[in-house]
Parts: C-alpha cells; sequence; structure tokens
C-alpha cells in the first residue's frame, strides 16, 4: 500500500530507494489529531477481513485515504484489523504451535495444552473484537480534516 496522504521523503539504502518513516512528524500528527474536535468523527464497524482502502472507498469515494484511517485510530494495519474467525483460530493455532518448538523438551500433557489453546482462543478474540469498530472521519468533514493538517503543515 504506497501512503497517499502522507509523503515520506524518499533516501537510497543499497540498491533500493525506500521510505524514510523518520522524515516525517508522525508523533506529532497523532497528537494533533487527537486534540481534533470529536465531532469531526465517527465510529465504524469492520467486516471481517475488511481492507482500509475498501473502507476508504466506501466513505469518501476513493480508495486514497486508507492512511489517514491508520493515524486516527493509531493503529498498525498488520495486526489491528478486523480478522475471519478461521484466521483467528489459526493464530491460535500457530501461538500454541509456538509455544511447543520454543519449549520441546517440555511434555505439556493434553488437558494444560486445550487449556492454553482454550486461553489463546480467548485472547485472540477479544483483541479480534477490540479491532473490529474503528474511528474515521465522517465524510462530510474529510477535506476540512485535510485543510487542517496541510495547514498545521504536517502534509504538504
Amino acid at each position: 500500500m504506497k501512503n497517499k496522504i502522507i509523503n515520506f521523503d524518499m533516501v537510497e539504502q543499497g540498491n533500493y530507494i525506500i521510505s524514510d518513516y523518520k522524515s516525517f512528524d508522525v508523533l506529532g500528527l497523532k497528537e494533533f489529531i487527537s486534540n481534533m474536535d470529536d465531532n469531526l468523527f465517527k465510529y465504524y464497524t469492520l467486516a471481517e477481513d475488511d481492507k482500509l482502502e475498501r473502507v476508504s472507498y466506501e466513505l469518501y469515494g476513493t480508495p486514497d485515504y486508507w492512511d489517514m484511517i491508520i493515524l486516527v485510530n493509531n493503529m498498525n494495519p498488520l495486526f489491528c484489523m478486523m480478522h475471519s474467525y478461521d484466521v483467528v483460530y489459526k493464530m491460535t493455532e500457530n501461538l500454541v504451535d509456538g509455544y511447543q518448538e520454543k519449549y520441546p523438551k517440555v511434555q505439556i500433557n493434553p488437558f494444560h495444552e486445550e487449556y492454553m489453546r482454550s486461553k489463546y482462543q480467548e485472547f485472540c478474540n477479544s483483541n479480534n473484537e477490540a479491532n473490529k469498530i474503528i474511528k474515521v472521519v465522517k465524510p462530510e468533514f474529510i477535506y476540512e480534516f485535510i485543510r487542517l493538517i496541510y495547514d498545521e503543515g504536517f502534509i504538504s
């Protein structure tokens, strides 16, 4: 996903041109957003395995504002999205398998393995539910929101 709202400086790293994420005052922008009037925002319920580009398109008529949604929610798009419960189940299985791989000499009896699986499942489901609702800029205020962060010098 290429950032559309935020433009990072590009730097050469070996044979690659990469984004310099330190070239942008992300913390300052997050603080600025957190102090904005709550009337600019509303809450949105994500569907299982939803994509930020789709949410942006539904709300604003363009997929280009996905990075703004990340900033408003202070989220990591890889780990802070609503997933299908099949994905959550696989995450649970990977956690249990990872524990067994990390401690191969430890014999886990079936009762403890099932208890660990149950607790991981509960933890993953809880996180998944917490990621279901995100904060978004109300569509009627999107251009005002962009103007405000532009006027503060966060975007050009």
